[in-house]
């Protein structure tokens, strides 16, 4: 069976499918991967006789944060984010993940579906798919700063794959260095960090005369109201609440921007 796919993300995908079977598996249990072709898609099946998941567990499962407690081994693999990263990654390629369970204690399937091309055979067209098919032709250059790194490598994988260029930094002082050596269109800043206070970064950026034309976004935990104002009045453009919404943040990232900070057209949210 052929895809038109990026070799790279789906394996990432079912490593990560893997890493969760092996994690949520006892000793002595059986973790097994299948391929089969159902009505034009190609399956990969990835299952375990492990813990499983609850009813309740089952609809959450593939949202940002979401964690499966009672893990035979270390519970400290990471933030939850994997389950949301390998749906978003199938669905731009036009496929999907499932999830099954009969329940706790009687193991899990995970079922990834692409769909089958209609090329022949391998060919030049085949051979070049990666990256920059999957996503978009590059539309900006961004900074997304977090002291988390799960959700920092998270978010800037699904931004690259939509096409933007993205760099990446762990705190303040970090970040501010980047955007003043190469400024970007969107620079993405986490409020609670350690370093240099974030409200200050964003003024330093405003400051300058290239700053006015960043588009400035906190990604924050705090969102009340007073947070948000807050954040207008060190200068941000927008207000996301985490777990970000990635399909909020790319509408922001594509809106127009006409005039100055000042005359923003991007409201806080």
């Amino acid at each position: 069976m052929l895809v038109d796919a990026d070799p790279v993300r789906v394996a990432q995908v079912v490593n990560n499918l893997l890493d969760n079977a092996c994690k949520f598996t006892p000793s002595g249990g059986r973790v097994s991967v299948s391929v089969g072709q159902e009505s034009g898609e190609a399956v990969i099946n990835v299952a375990d006789t492990g813990i499983g998941m609850s009813r309740e567990q089952l609809p959450r499962i593939f949202e940002m944060l979401t964690q499966v407690e009672d893990a035979p081994g270390d519970r400290t693999g990471g933030l939850g984010i994997g389950l949301s990263l390998a749906q978003s990654i199938m669905e731009l390629h036009g496929g999907t993940i499932e999830a099954h369970s009969e329940g706790r204690e009687k193991g899990s399937k995970f079922a990834l579906r692409l769909p089958v091309s209609d090329s022949d055979a391998p060919g030049d067209d085949v051979a070049e798919t990666g990256e920059a098919e999957v996503g978009q032709p590059v539309l900006k250059r961004i900074i997304a700063a977090d002291d988390n790194l799960d959700t920092l490598h998270a978010v800037a994988l699904l931004l690259r794959m939509k096409g933007h260029e993205v760099e990446t930094a762990v705190d303040g002082v970090d970040a501010l260095k980047k955007v003043q050596a190469n400024p970007p269109d969107v620079a993405l800043l986490d409020i609670g960090m350690p370093g240099m206070d974030w409200y200050e970064v964003a003024r330093r950026i405003r400051r300058e005369p290239w700053g006015q034309n960043v588009l400035l976004v906190a990604t924050t935990g705090w969102g009340a109201q007073r947070d948000k104002q807050q954040a207008q009045a060190a200068g941000f453009d927008a207000h996301l609440t985490k777990p970000v919404d990635l399909d909020a943040l790319e509408r922001l990232i594509a809106a127009p921007r006409k005039g100055t900070v000042g005359n923003r057209d991007v409201p806080l949210h």
